[in-house]
């Protein structure tokens, strides 16, 4: 389509550079539209088009901008949305898993640590401690220690 303007000697020498250095090949074509629609710059390679060959260009860069810029464009933008909320998504649910599997480990440790302070060797059926018990053993600083390393604050031990 371009190729007429190029070869007719009548155009402004300046235009018909801009038009071949653009557009003048296939690949040069491919390149500019390219260019055009990833660096958000499609005027600078429309403008002379429409200005200086033939306005009749407006309707290739009016349908071109709606179908491609702003649709592909907005459909690509999306597609990394949606791959950056999906990834949000595991790194919750990675959380909650490693929070969940924190909790098993700090039951374990504590019923270990529990088991080795109040197991009733005389009555092994029975597992249930007092409240003296466990407020006499909640003072001694030693066992204080041992709880605060299963994870337990000094606050929560009150």
């Amino acid at each position: 389509l371009l190729s007429n303007f190029i070869i007719e000697t009548d155009n402004d020498y300046e235009h018909r550079l801009w038009v071949y250095k653009h557009y003048g090949t296939g690949f040069r074509a491919i390149y500019t539209i390219f260019e055009a629609t990833l660096s958000g710059c499609w005027p600078v390679y429309a403008r002379p088009l429409i200005q200086n060959v033939n306005g009749w260009y407006v309707l290739f860069f009016v349908v071109y901008v709606i179908v491609v810029i702003f649709a592909v464009m907005r459909v690509v933008g999306a597609l990394f949305l949606t791959a950056t909320i999906k990834a949000a998504g595991e790194d919750r649910a990675m959380t909650v898993m490693n929070q969940a599997k924190e909790k098993r480990v700090m039951k374990t440790k504590l019923h270990q640590l529990l088991s080795k302070n109040f197991y009733d060797f005389d009555n092994p059926d029975h597992e249930l401690i007092t409240l003296q018990q466990a407020e006499e053993k909640l003072a001694d600083p030693d066992f204080r220690l041992q709880l605060q390393a299963t994870g337990f604050e000094d606050y929560e031990l009150s």
